[in-house]
């Protein structure tokens, strides 16, 4: 269980996050992680609770093995049999096309489009290959093989791409391959010529022979690539092919003499896997694309990019993290100009509350006296409402300490007077509908659950009932995707969590952004990763969404994880932070998936001391 951890000696009680050296993680380079698996098929015993999230919702679907899990194969990639050429191929370097990228990498491509290999500094990273590399596809709700794109291969400049239809599978793909100083970057689409909804997995690989090779986990834990099962640092979810999904963005493997690391940006958010298979000797990334009409900004299409980077042999996966901050440096730009503890109490009756180097006050803010609290206000942060908002905000300037205003973004708390035992989801929604009556916050929140609230594959909003210390009832979970359609009777969650006209003017701009000013210095965004794992099957939605659907592991239906939604509006929030020259701060992040880490200036969690040193090596990492 997550926990607070509290601090004695002190007038008021002080929350720290795991934080080293007093400081978030944010763009400071401090601590912890997500727990990574070795093997896909030979899960460790159990999975910690990364999320503090010990409530389960009620109509969420299990993550089980789908039939077509069964291997019979000897060999297999991504848990799917592959079948081999009828020779092992060798690497033609004669009749290949050449791309060569940053770091001594060079991509070799068959002009027909049957086989891609590597080479770094001269070094080839296998002599042959008993398996097609390049793009390969699988229709996953037909039960498929794994599938070679074969598409010939165009030459533009010194760059690459291939396009055109699969035969036999009704789709498309375009892809461009791009060379820059760090590697190769392929970037491309997928698209659907059916017109029905598909549940497709996407694949590149490359082959590496796994003699002398290394799989690093993160950049403390790594093992040798060897064994019958894909090698993967992973955390399950209901969703997609197996059941499983990437967390970090990179990987990387390394031999005596070089490494590969395969990588995706996070500014993309996709349900991805980076996996290395033993059986296949193949060095992978795929993408579990549900593709539907329904996403109105790209119909029947899914959008892919990833990069292709050496990796120093001696430096690992740590090498590999650093060649991804060179990549994307826009990911890791530090905003906070003062670095600190993190605090959540009154700080007013402390007397020299400069000698304790606090930072980040967390805190309630509203400067219209407020009757009670509303969703997710909890015991813990304390409440500066009407003239007692003010006298905060103003001892916090007189410190040079950063306020930031508390709350949660994608949960609905619903009270519910019954015990825990007699509630239903009927009267859950009589609850909702009583509660769309306020003319207050929670008011605006359950007017937004019909337009914004998550749906499971029955249709049905996605619920769990709960006896927390902040809520006696239900918690729903609502998109809060800015660009949801809304009307005065049915709000926009994101709209509802942030008012961008600033009517109780709180904030007082800032030419330079971090800067710790007058007036409230930006937004705390508290259980991120308790909710961020959940599925949306809601379909009215996909039309808003700006990135791929995935689909779900037991009925291959399509669906939207709520991760890609939050990244919307952190994106969102961002821009109209930095506006005024502001920043934002968050809990429980990252914990499942990472694609809000470009937008949020100073991430935290509340933890115990007892942090995992795989935990540990994933915050570090995504601070970098």
């Amino acid at each position: 269980m997550v926990r607070r951890i509290l601090l004695a000696g002190f007038v008021t009680t002080f929350c720290v996050s795991s934080l080293l050296a007093g400081t978030p993680w944010r763009r400071a380079r401090a601590a912890a992680s997500s727990r990574p698996t070795s093997l896909k098929a030979s899960q460790p015993a159990a999975e910690e609770d990364l999320t503090g999230a010990n409530q389960k919702d009620a109509n969420a679907p299990k993550a089980k093995k789908h039939a077509s899990r069964k291997v019979l194969s000897p060999y297999s990639m991504d848990e799917s049999p592959m079948d081999a050429l009828q020779n092992d191929r060798p690497m033609d370097k004669a009749n290949a096309a050449q791309l060569k990228g940053g770091n001594g990498l060079v991509l070799n491509a068959a002009r027909d489009g049957s086989m891609q290999w590597v080479e770094v500094e001269g070094k080839a990273m296998a002599a042959s290959a008993a398996f097609p590399g390049g793009f390969l596809l699988r229709d996953v709700a037909a039960e498929g093989k794994v599938t070679p794109a074969a598409l010939e291969l165009k030459q533009q400049g010194e760059d690459f791409s291939q396009s055109g239809e699969i035969a036999g599978m009704n789709l498309k793909l375009n892809a461009q391959y791009k060379s820059f100083d760090g590697g190769i970057t392929v970037s491309g689409e997928l698209e659907d010529t059916s017109g029905t909804d598909r549940a497709i997995s996407l694949y590149y690989a490359l082959p590496v022979a796994k003699q002398s090779l290394t799989w690093h986990q993160d950049v403390r834990t790594k093992r040798p690539a060897s064994g019958s099962q894909d090698l993967i640092t992973s955390k399950t979810l209901a969703a997609g092919a197996i059941g499983a999904h990437s967390f970090y963005p990179v990987c990387a493997v390394t031999n005596d003499q070089a490494g590969l690391s395969l990588s995706i940006p996070m500014d993309r958010p996709v349900y991805y896997r980076l996996a290395y298979s033993p059986s296949t000797e193949m060095l992978y990334v795929v993408f579990d694309f549900a593709l539907s009409p329904t996403t109105k900004k790209f119909p029947s299409k899914a959008a892919f990019s990833f990069n292709i980077m050496p990796v120093d042999a001696q430096w690992g996966f740590r090498s590999a993290l650093d060649r991804y901050y060179a990549a994307f440096p826009q990911f890791f730009t530090k905003k906070v100009q003062k670095e600190g503890i993190w605090v959540y109490a009154d700080l007013r009756p402390i007397k020299n509350v400069e000698d304790f180097g606090v930072q980040f006050h967390e805190a309630n803010v509203a400067l219209k006296p407020v009757e009670e609290e509303v969703n997710g206000k909890d015991a813990f942060s304390k409440n500066f409402y009407g003239k007692e908002g003010a006298s905060a905000l103003a001892f916090d300037d007189e410190h040079g300490i950063y306020t930031f205003r508390y709350f949660t973004p994608m949960p609905f708390n619903v009270e519910m007077p019954q015990p825990k035992k007699e509630r239903t989801y009927d009267l859950l929604m009589k609850a909702i509908d009583e509660a769309k009556k306020r003319n207050d916050q929670k008011g605006k929140m359950a007017r937004a659950q019909d337009s914004c609230g998550l749906k499971d594959e029955n249709q049905q909003f996605t619920h769990a009932f709960v006896d927390l210390g902040w809520v006696h009832g239900a918690r729903t979970t609502q998109n809060p995707d800015p660009d949801l359609p809304e009307t005065a009777e049915a709000p926009n969650r994101a709209h509802v969590n942030f008012d961008v006209n600033d009517k109780e003017g709180l904030y007082v701009n800032d030419e330079v952004i971090g800067n710790t000013d007058k007036g409230l210095d930006g937004e705390y965004l508290d259980s991120l990763g308790v909710f961020t794992d959940k599925l949306n099957f809601a379909r009215d939605q996909f039309a808003s969404a700006d990135f791929p659907l995935t689909f779900s592991l037991n009925l291959r239906k399509p669906c939207l994880v709520e991760e890609w939604s939050l990244a919307e509006f952190t994106k969102w929030l961002q821009a109209e932070l930095y506006k005024r020259g502001k920043i934002m701060m968050s809990n429980f992040y990252p914990k499942t998936f990472c694609f809000s880490c470009p937008y949020i200036d100073a991430m935290g969690t509340e933890t115990g001391w007892n942090e995992t040193d795989a935990v540990s090596n994933y915050y570090r990492a995504m601070s970098g």
